[in-house]
């Protein structure tokens, strides 16, 4: 009989249903993306979990017929890996996975979205996770640089540097609205962003490896309003995350230990290519595993020995 790991993930935005093989491999990665109304900018917490609890028997027919396979059930049940942690979406997830390991009589094992995030991506990476590393999440939810480590059989991270306000994907996604793309924007303004011409860059501080975000909104608000070509406004935005996060780097001097990048917003072509010119030590695993997911998860519990089992 195979070993299998599945994995259930449902964050802000989507709902997700992975499993894979005993060696990580993906035998299936399923997500479904929220539905969020034109012109809004993001979903309740009780509207994102009545559509995960809508969405997730359609995602295990998909896995049905790999049930009698699986050895391993595994969600995310918080977005850190802290003890305070908690939002109510991943409780839509938690709760099918706590039916389908008692249905299997199987262990469950609950980790943090982010470390879903970080482990996503760390196989492919090129990262050799038996030592320390650097993790910049970068998503709808987090802008954070962390220090990280496998320690207990979990990702141990501790933040060192990111926004004390807004994230990257908020900032992203604001600009799209504002400038008439649905909600998420992000793969529709790195696009245009990537394809962009424009040497200048919107500008902020950086102490200790820290900025705020929010400060960028108030200067394209500025060049909407002067008539500014939406493209070069998109352009010096994406350039503006690349270039903080440059300077947060050399600020924290980020020399010693490879960095990882993973969330959503590190799925950017822009960043990708404007971060890896800049430094050979920055990692992207592959673009559709940084987006929200369950393989992560998935490969944790089977890989991973410290998870908090109920």
């Amino acid at each position: 009989m195979k070993n299998f790991s599945l994995g259930i993930d449902t964050s802000c935005y989507t709902t997700s249903l992975a499993i894979v093989d005993e060696s990580g491999a993906v035998v299936v990665d399923e997500r479904i993306p929220l539905r969020v109304k034109s012109g809004q900018r993001g979903l309740r917490q009780s509207e994102a979990f009545y559509q995960h609890v809508l969405n997730l028997p359609s995602l295990f027919e998909k896995a049905s017929p790999y049930s009698k396979s699986i050895s391993h059930v595994s969600a995310s049940s918080k977005p850190r890996n802290t003890e305070n942690s908690y939002m109510p979406v991943f409780n839509a997830g938690t709760a099918f996975a706590k039916t389908v390991s008692s249905l299997l009589e199987l262990p469950l094992n609950l980790f943090s979205h982010q470390e879903g995030h970080i482990y996503s991506v760390l196989p492919e990476s090129g990262i050799n996770e038996r030592y320390p590393f650097y993790v910049v999440h970068l998503s709808g939810g987090t802008a954070e640089i962390m220090s990280a480590s496998l320690q207990n059989g979990r990702i141990s991270t501790k933040i060192i540097g990111g926004s004390l306000d807004i994230t990257a994907g908020q900032l992203i996604d604001r600009l799209g609205v504002r400038l008439g793309y649905g909600f998420p924007s992000g793969k529709a303004l790195d696009e245009i962003a990537y394809e962009g011409k424009s040497i200048d860059s919107y500008r902020i501080s950086v102490k200790n490896g820290y900025f705020n975000l929010s400060g960028v909104e108030n200067m394209y608000e500025k060049d909407i309003s002067s008539g500014v070509d939406a493209s070069e406004i998109i352009h010096k935005t994406f350039k503006c995350i690349s270039d903080t996060l440059s300077r947060s780097f050399s600020n924290l001097d980020m020399t010693s230990k490879p960095v990882l990048m993973t969330g959503g917003v590190s799925a950017s072509r822009f960043l990708k290519n404007s971060l890896s010119v800049k430094s050979g030590s920055i990692h992207f695993g592959p673009a559709s595993l940084c987006t929200d997911n369950a393989v992560g998860i998935a490969r944790m519990g089977i890989n991973l020995s410290g998870a908090d089992q109920k």
